[in-house]
């Protein structure tokens, strides 16, 4: 077999890109997201008091010290809240590392929702660099280069704390599923059915649903949800004059409506606010 071709084949590369940060911000007593869901991973420690995490299929919430990190997998509907009368400060990454067709790393890893001590104590500082280097609106190259090589830092360390080998990732099946990825991946208006999909790595339906979320971690409709929404972010934040319901039916909302919908579920925002909190990051 050519290696060279198969790691090719598979795309050799993880891409970094980050949503949000935030270093040292205090959540005060009584500070609740609300349930929600995102579409990046969330990697949260806090310096000072004790988070409080609800996640869907958990039956009780559990509880991030200092030292800690919380990890929230894209799409999982969570909840964060400081349960005491004690101010929490914590840095934050929402930041996505994709690879082969846009898969989420983090994702395919599955990590436990916390990463225990001392992996806090490591990630601490490159989240605070990060957190004072992000910008929406990057224009400094020696910036933009610092970012990336943090952001890769982060992945390293959790990938270390999670011990995790070339092994652990589903290359076989992945290789099989890169058509109907790569279909997804480039999709714009209306979104691929899961039978065009199926036809397109030569399955049925119903063995490809089995076969992509054993390999990928969600089923195919989740994950099309969540590239168009990813989508939706990107246009919201880079074409800031494209109208709500322009953005809705490029990413293949069948009206603005359900994508505004869909897009506070996921995001915690509406598609405005989400735009406005960038323009305030950029005019800052």
């Amino acid at each position: 077999m050519d290696t060279t071709h198969y790691v090719e084949d598979l795309g050799a590369s993880i891409s970094f890109h980050i949503l949000r940060a935030g270093r040292a911000q205090p959540r005060e007593p009584g500070f609740d997201t609300g349930w929600r869901r995102l579409t990046a991973p969330l990697l949260e420690t806090p310096l000072r008091g004790v988070w409080e995490l609800g996640m869907e299929g958990q039956r009780a919430p559990v509880f991030v010290q200092p030292g800690e990190v919380a990890v929230v997998p894209a799409g999982v509907l969570h909840r964060l809240r400081v349960p005491g009368n004690d101010t929490v400060v914590t840095h934050f990454l929402l930041a996505q590392y994709l690879w082969v067709s846009g898969l989420d790393v983090l994702g395919l890893v599955h990590p436990p929702v916390v990463l225990r001590a001392p992996a806090g104590e490591r990630l601490a500082p490159l989240l605070a660099e990060l957190g004072g280097l992000h910008n929406p609106d990057h224009s400094r190259l020696t910036d933009i280069a610092r970012l990336q090589e943090l952001g890769f830092r982060v992945l390293q360390v959790v990938l270390d704390c999670l011990g995790v080998r070339d092994t652990a990732l589903p290359t076989s099946a992945l290789a099989r599923l890169r058509p109907a990825l790569d279909r997804m991946r480039a999709s714009r208006g209306a979104s691929p059915t899961c039978v065009d999909l199926a036809q397109a790595v030569q399955l049925s339906s119903s063995r490809f649903n089995t076969v992509f979320k054993q390999a990928v971690g969600v089923a195919p409709k989740v994950y099309m949800r969540t590239l168009q929404l990813r989508r939706g972010c990107e246009l919201l934040i880079h074409q800031s004059d494209l109208p709500v319901y322009a953005v809705a039916s490029e990413c293949g909302f069948a009206s603005a409506y359900y994508f505004c919908r869909q897009f506070h579920r996921y995001i915690g925002q509406t598609p405005t606010a989400f735009r406005a909190s960038f323009v305030r990051a950029r005019q800052a």
